[in-house]
């Protein structure tokens, strides 16, 4: 298919496609192409063996190929028996494949993913590669530096492949026809090789290594070990394998040393193995854990524990007393662990020096010594006090030791706390290891307790208690005696006596005591709550019993209500009853102040009591005032409130509300209630950096508190979550780079953005980024440009939003290259010299050489600029320019845009003239260079106006032909100023008549004569006709009278007196009655006088319109009638503005000398149908 890529392969056995390579392709048999080879224009290359033909054509037909092949076995070069030749056909047909699925490459050398399709039209291909991690599709970004694609081809090339670009690229190619996709699978492979590292090869026993198995090279599939080419068991708990790597060995045996052998198997059966061998040491005995000196009980069981270490193991050995080896007997044990079991010690036996041996085959030994006892611990004879102990009485108690080895020690104890003699007043007394006796020469009842023995050897101790009981007659200690009490107390006699068994007490009369029973004054209870709501009467109530006379008194704040100046708020009431007295405390209005404890006291000759009633009275809570701000948070603000005053009413919750600062408050303003237990809130969903208002409020039962003071509160930055986006580089030079980019998403989200850091490296390089900081300015672009770079290197930039917070995440790499040569400087432009459709610019380059290289090519643009009437329609402005001329009607449609005249092709030159210029229209213009790098910047503005001006309206008597139905118009009687006209546009209407009629606005500027027919006769008309030229438009407006059907004319309009002399004479009849008969009769001859006046001149109506007309224009008759026009050009012209009669606007007009003169209008010049009024 022509302009496809073809592709030839070289086929050979495949019990033999491993041992054969193709080396190179042969063209016509005497071009040599290699493998690998990008020769010839990029039109014909190979890869793995292929040999590829990009964009072919016709020609390729003619040429024939061979592929050359080496033998890996014979190192033989041979050549293909047969040609290949291309058949090109050139129908259209969607993409269809031609290339291979899987591609595998050492690690470090370039990959090429050959995706050749053919079809037609030639398809367009586009990579994209699949991620592994999130099966997602990703665009492989082509022309980074590393990663492109051969041009004309669809051949992807990656340049020193690392493991990470392994995976799967798809290839998508389309045409018109339809569209194709193929996935490769691209596997990147370095050869394997295994190393085993150990801390030590020469270990002890007992000690602990890992070995380590270190695979270099991938892909790697598998690893496992094997020792001495026998597998490992790590199954058990002393050898174990950790991450397949890692074999380790907890402790190391003597069947543990051997050669160790890590395998690694990779793609095609590949595999590499390492190995390490352990040996272990020999050492001579050693005794790692021994006994110590041991002193036992007969009959107790004696375990001795030996442990011996050395490699080879040693054998241990037990003797006793320097020659018996252990076991003599069934009572001893000697084990393979060197521990030696004695069962049921005797004295005469097993007393001795024991001694422990290790020895090895070399004769080495290491040898330890220990001497057992074996004794009695001591056994006491039990011992008693005697049962029947009184007060005064002597006795002495002995501890006797049965048996037991000397030496002995006695302690004693009494109540389990050791026995202080001195304070007891005891003897103690010891009798060598026999025994221990007290002696108490006088008991009394402190003597009584329990009495331990306690006897200790080295071998151990015995104890026995043994209980004293004294006995003590009965004794006073609280005797009874005569008591007085208040009736309704109650009333206790003490009677209370000491003896041991504990006394007896019974009541007699021996003695009389007397009771006298009184009423004191009391309450039925000592406290009372009385709630109160603020603005509501309180009245508290104290009513006290017992003996008359009661007296009441109440106090508050430890003052008497009575002294104080509450006592004119407060009014005490007081009743008496059958039991004692009522008192009574009111107050009409309760208030905050009348919130305490009230304190009323009743007493009597027998006594008193109170009564303290606590008053609540309840309102609505304080405003909370202390608001403390604990935290603050970009999305949220914490508060700590301390509680204000409560009314006496708990506070059960808080509510809060809040708002942006520039909002008002309303009912949708934002609120929260708190439980009131929690001092200690947090508002949530919050924006960042946004200023907030917050106002409090606390709650009871009565109802809510007022507001607290507004807080106000900015929210806290985020850090931003996202990169800055739209990425986007441009090389200025060659060495320069400008970036610009745009802010992160969503930075409402965040808060604000302080600037940005922007990395940049060289491609590929192994450095890190150098960050450069860029404040973040509203009012300037996001842009900066890299200067003092390298030429013609590629650069990678990243960059990262910050603020207060911190930075933000990376953007993704962006790779740029710096040009490899600059563009030409703006050249300095003239323009020499302009005529009505040219104009010859001549233009100064730079002198610097390096700028302008090759072709330099210059564009020209210009500016058309027209300033249109605001009565002109888009019809009138369409009409202004011919068919032919197309682009200039577009462009009057958008004002004032540059667009592109003329390409210079050539270089050298430095002068040049551009035509197909309007005439009589200011242009401003600009030059740019450019050659094979860029373009450079635009020239200075220039502005220049070709020759012509606009049209030039004739006189009447030139422009048109009356007749009494028609009229002809002259168009050819208008000047064009140097400029054509492309176009009239005629209007007209009857005098007096508001809408304009139309006639034509495209009349061409070649009818010469052109009819307006169909008036009626004897009628005044107003003409209106627009010449339009590409110099500028004018505008002409005519008065003329169609003749009568008998040829005459008519009349000219009448005009009334200007209406300044009506406003003078009704000022001057305004004045008669005011004055004097003088000033009377005088304007009685001052009317007499004007009314003659214009009786014997009898001038017609058309002289009173000359004369209205010289007040402000001079020149003008009625002949010629009025012509108003209004030119539209770019040059001012002065222009003076005239009244007229018949249009309610003003115009500007344009006076000609040569074409106005003075015509004497009178009654007797003209003749008329009508008689003059």
């Amino acid at each position: 298919m022509r302009e496809n890529t073809a592709v030839f392969r070289c086929h050979f056995p495949n019990f033999m496609r491993n041992y054969l390579n193709v080396i190179s392709w042969l063209q016509n048999d005497n071009l040599i192409i290699e493998d690998g080879s990008f020769n010839l224009g990029h039109k014909t290359f190979t890869i793995g063996g292929n040999l590829y033909i990009t964009s072919v054509s016709r020609e390729d037909e003619f040429n024939s190929y061979k592929c050359q092949i080496r033998n890996s076995l014979t190192n033989d070069i041979l050549f293909s028996s047969t040609s290949g030749k291309l058949i090109i056909t050139g129908f259209s047909f969607s993409p269809n494949y031609c290339t291979v699925r899987l591609v595998k490459i050492e690690n470090g050398r370039n990959a090429y993913l050959p995706c050749i399709a053919h079809g037609f039209p030639v398809p367009h291909y586009r990579w994209y590669r699949k991620s592994s991690e999130r099966e997602q599709i990703e665009y492989v970004n082509i022309d980074s530096g590393r990663t492109y694609v051969i041009a004309r081809t669809g051949i992807l090339v990656i340049r020193n492949v690392s493991k990470s670009d392994s995976g799967q690229y798809i290839c998508v190619v389309n045409n018109s026809e339809g569209e194709d996709k193929m996935s490769f699978d691209l596997v990147v492979k370095a050869s394997l090789s295994v190393i085993v590292e150990t801390s030590a090869q020469r270990i002890e026993a007992g000690q602990e290594v890992t070995l380590s198995c270190v695979v270099k090279g991938f892909p790697v599939h598998t690893t496992y070990w094997v020792k001495n080419m026998k597998t490992i068991n790590t199954s058990t708990h002393r050898v174990k394998l950790t991450a397949s790597k890692f074999l380790h060995i907890a402790k190391v045996e003597r069947q543990d040393h051997g050669c160790y052998q890590c395998f690694a198997v990779g793609d095609e059966n590949e595999s590499a193995e390492g190995s390490v061998c352990l040996y272990l040491s020999e050492n001579a005995p050693k005794l790692k854990e021994t006994f110590k000196k041991h002193i036992i009980n007969p009959s107790d069981r004696l375990s001795l524990k030996c442990v011996a270490s050395g490699n080879p193991l040693p054998t241990v050995t037990w003797t006793i007393d320097g020659g018996r080896e252990l076991p003599l007997s069934e009572r001893n044990k000697v084990f393979e662990n060197g521990t030696l079991l004695i069962l049921d010690t005797h004295r005469e036996l097993d007393e001795g020096t024991y001694v422990c041996e290790a020895i090895n085959h070399k004769g080495e030994k290491a040898r330890r010594d220990l001497h057992i006892q074996v004794l009695k611990k001591p056994v006491i004879t039990p011992f008693y006090f005697p049962q029947s102990l009184t007060e005064g009485m002597r006795v002495m108690i002995t501890c006797n030791v049965l048996t037991g080895d000397a030496p002995i020690v006695f302690h004693w104890y009494k109540d389990n706390k050791t026995l202080d003699s001195f304070e007891l007043d005891v003897q103690k007394t010891e009798v060598t290891d026999m025994g221990s006796t007290l002696v108490f020469r006088s008991i009394s009842k402190k003597h009584a307790g329990n009495y331990t023995c306690v006897a200790s050897n080295k071998i151990g101790e015995d104890r026995l208690t043994a209980t004293m009981i004294v006995k003590v007659p009965p004794k006073w200690r609280i005797e009874p005696n005569d008591k007085s009490v208040v009736v309704g107390d109650r009333v206790t006699f003490d009677c209370q006596a000491d003896g041991y068994p504990s006394p007896l007490i019974r009541w007699k009369a021996t003695t009389v005591v007397r009771l006298f029973v009184h009423a004191q004054a009391k309450f039925k209870s000592n406290f009372q709550v009385i709630k109160v709501r603020k603005g509501e009467p309180l009245k508290i109530m104290c009513e006290a019993f017992g003996e008359k006379p009661i007296d009441i008194k109440w106090i508050k704040d430890k003052i008497e209500i009575d002294s104080i100046v509450e006592r004119k708020r407060l009014t005490i009431a007081r009743k008496e009853t059958i039991d004692g007295a009522i008192s009574e405390l009111i107050s009409l209005v309760a208030s905050r102040s009348d919130s305490g404890s009230y304190l009323c006291i009743a007493s009597n000759p027998f006594g008193q009591s109170e009564l303290t009633s606590r008053v609540l009275v309840e309102e609505v809570p304080d405003e909370p005032s202390d608001i403390k701000i604990v935290d603050r948070g970009s999305k949220s603000i914490t508060f700590k409130v301390t509680p204000p005053y409560s009314g006496n009413s708990q506070i059960n919750k808080y509510i809060v509300q809040w708002k942006r600062e520039n909002d008002s408050w309303s009912a949708d303003t934002f609120k929260n209630e708190f439980n009131a237990n929690l001092h200690q809130f947090t508002i949530e969903n919050l924006r960042p950096f946004v200023k907030y208002n917050f106002r409090v409020f606390a709650v009871n039962a009565i109802g809510q508190s007022k507001s607290s003071a507004i807080i106000t509160v900015t929210t806290d930055e985020e850090v931003p979550e996202t990169a800055p986006v739209s990425i986007r580089t441009e090389a200025l030079s060659s060495k320069s780079i400008r970036i610009k980019w745009k802010p992160p998403r969503h930075i409402e989200n965040i808060g604000s953005i302080s600037g940005y850091y922007i990395g940049h490296k060289i491609n590929h390089s192994n450095k890190q980024y150098t960050f450069t900081t860029v404040e973040a300015h509203s009012d300037k672009p996001l842009e900066f440009t890299f200067d003092n770079l390298k030429k013609a290197t590629s650069y990678v930039f990243t960059i990262q939003a910050f603020n207060s917070k911190g930075a933000g995440p990376l953007s993704p790499e962006v790779v740029c290259r710096t040009l490899d040569k600059d563009p030409p400087l703006a050249p300095k432009l003239k323009v020499i010299s302009s005529s009505a459709t040219s104009a010859k610019l001549k233009w100064i380059l730079n002198e610097d050489a390096n700028h302008i290289t090759g072709k330099c090519y210059f564009f020209v643009f210009y500016a058309l600029n027209l300033l249109c009437s605001s009565f002109l329609t888009a019809a009138e402005m369409s009409f202004g320019y011919s068919k032919g001329r197309k682009r200039f009607r577009i462009f009057l449609r958008s004002n004032n845009d540059w667009k592109l005249h003329e390409t210079i092709s050539d270089g050298t030159l430095t002068s040049y003239t551009i035509h197909s210029l309007k005439c009589g229209t200011k242009y401003q213009i600009y030059l740019i260079a450019f050659n094979e790098v860029g373009s450079s910047e635009r020239s200075e503005v220039l502005s220049f106006q070709t020759d012509g001006l606009a049209p030039v309206a004739p006189d009447k008597q030139s422009l048109m032909t009356v007749n009494s139905t028609y009229i002809m118009l002259h168009l050819s009687s208008w000047k064009t100023n140097a400029c054509p006209i492309n176009n009239f546009v005629i209007q007209y209407k009857q005098q007096g008549q508001n809408e304009w009629i139309l006639l034509s606005n495209i009349v061409p500027p070649f009818v010469e004569d052109f009819l307006l027919n169909d008036l009626y006769p004897g009628v005044w008309y107003n003409l209106l006709i627009s010449a339009h030229s590409d110099a500028g438009s004018t505008e002409a407006e005519y008065l003329f009278a169609t003749l009568t059907e008998k040829g005459g004319t008519v009349a000219p309009i009448f005009i009334n007196p200007s209406s300044e002399e009506h406003r003078s004479r009704r000022f001057i009849q305004m004045l008669l009655p005011i004055t004097s008969v003088f000033i009377a009769v005088l304007l009685i001859v001052i009317f007499v006088l004007f009314f003659g006046y214009k009786r014997n001149n009898g001038l017609s109506s058309v002289q009173y319109l000359g004369d209205n007309l010289s007040q402000k224009c001079d020149n003008i008759s009625m002949s010629s009638a009025k012509v108003v026009y209004e030119t539209v050009q770019k040059d001012e012209r002065t222009s003076v503005y005239c009244p007229s009669p018949y249009a309610a606007t003003q115009m500007s007009v344009y006076f000609q000398d040569n074409n106005s003169r003075d015509i004497a209008v009178s009654a007797h010049d003209n003749c008329y149908d009508m008689p003059l009024l």
